[in-house]
């Protein structure tokens, strides 16, 4: 190692400049770790020592001088190339002075620890008898995790004061605070608080909506009556509250504006459906109440005489509102028979199962149309379907629908 050494020190010195012996350095150290030598930081070591305790050959010696690189000139001659020795020899005695603790303490042994390599038994003749050794091999696999480090033991904690050392007990401003209370309430309740202060706000803005609506129609009331009237709707009906996707805000306030009118109409819708659950119909459907008490009474008598074989009319009208109009009722009626092919009575379908006319909507399935005259007369084409019927509509559907 020391004659490596030497080597790499003497290709610095008389080499054509400092950095070229440098490249060399680093290439004889490269070989070494190559053939396995001792690790890196005793070459190291190794190196420090030499540099500490090998003087190198003169400068102007006769073998340094042969050894320097030289140049042709234009007349053939060869000429030195220009060196600069002083610098040198300074940067040199700097190198022996740093290295001099290194070499005095010699080569440390290097602690070397495998790296997520797998260690495994390999027998070994030994040179004097036949019998084997184990000596370690290295695996490329990664087995084993490195060790982790130990942890920082923590530190010490003074023993608290015994209580019988206090002279005085704690005043009532140390004493600890109480327990904090189950957030639960507080969070509901503000909560609640913000949705009630958004209901606030948008009534508010509906209402402003309602009453700007009211002066471009011309409505024959004041801002006052105007909100006076909403609230009287609201105090009949709970929760019938004023919506602009169900109606427009001219319409709202008419109603407002005649909010007596409108009482008497749920007074009326109340005596033909004693058990009607009225809120939910009327927030669903509130232009009913745009009709006039005439209108609303014979509408209500042909529903109930179209459903006169339900069992429970009015909680299919609740879950249906829309059923509420005897046109809407008809169309449903005539198309949920055609459906079932006459077989199915409609009003029994329709109550087990109140949600097929929503679905159907979903799905833009069409219903039959009904049409009506000016006096209120309404024709189904299919409602006297068997009755109408031709001889090859008779023979179709006894021969391929097996109906009578």
């Amino acid at each position: 190692m020391k004659a490596v050494c030497k080597r790499v020190l003497h290709l610095t010195v008389t080499s054509r400049g400092l950095l070229w012996g440098l490249g060399q350095g680093y290439i004889a150290l490269r070989e070494i770790v190559r053939k396995r030598a001792p690790p890196f930081a005793q070459a190291r070591a190794a190196l420090a020592s030499c540099l500490a305790t090998v003087t190198p050959p003169c400068w102007h010696s006769p073998a340094v001088v042969a050894s320097r690189p030289s140049i042709a000139s234009r007349s053939g001659q060869h000429r030195e190339f220009p060196t600069h020795p002083a610098p040198f020899r300074r940067g040199l005695h700097a190198m022996r002075a740093a290295a001099a603790p290194v070499a005095a303490s010699g080569p440390k042994p290097v602690a070397t620890t495998p790296r997520h390599r797998r260690t495994r038994a390999v027998a070994r003749p030994v040179a004097g008898g036949g019998d084997t050794t184990s000596r370690p091999a290295v695996a490329a696999s990664a087995v084993t995790p490195p060790p982790s480090p130990p942890a920082p033991q923590p530190d010490a904690i003074p023993p608290a004061p015994a209580a019988a050392s206090l002279p005085h007990p704690l005043p009532a401003a140390a004493a600890p605070a109480p327990a904090p209370a189950d957030t639960t309430t507080t969070t509901t309740t503000s909560t609640r608080g913000g949705n009630a202060e958004l209901l606030a706000r948008r009534k508010l803005r509906v209402t402003a909506e309602i009453i700007e609506a009211a002066r471009k129609a011309r409505v024959a009331a004041s801002p006052d009556e105007i909100r006076a009237g909403l609230d009287t709707l609201e105090s009949l009906v709970p929760g019938f509250t004023p919506n602009l996707d169900t109606l427009k805000a001219s319409e709202w306030a008419r109603l407002a504006a005649d909010a007596p009118s409108v009482a008497s109409k749920i007074i009326l819708l109340k005596s033909h459906y004693p058990r009607l659950d009225l809120t939910r119909v009327l927030v669903a459907t509130p232009k009913l109440l745009l009709q006039s008490p005439e209108q609303l009474d014979r509408a209500a008598r042909q529903v109930r005489s179209l459903l006169s074989r339900a069992r429970d009319a009015e909680r299919l009208l609740a879950a249906e509102p829309a059923l509420m109009e005897p046109r809407a009722l008809i169309s449903v009626l005539i198309t949920v028979t055609k459906w079932y092919f006459l077989e199915k009575d409609p009003i029994e379908v329709l109550e087990a199962d109140p949600e097929l006319v929503r679905r159907a909507q979903d799905y833009d399935v069409p219903f039959e149309p009904v049409y009506m005259d000016d006096e209120g007369n309404w024709t189904a084409p299919l409602l006297n379907y068997q009755e109408k019927r031709t001889e090859w509509q008779k023979y179709i559907d006894q021969t391929f629908y097996k109906q009578p």
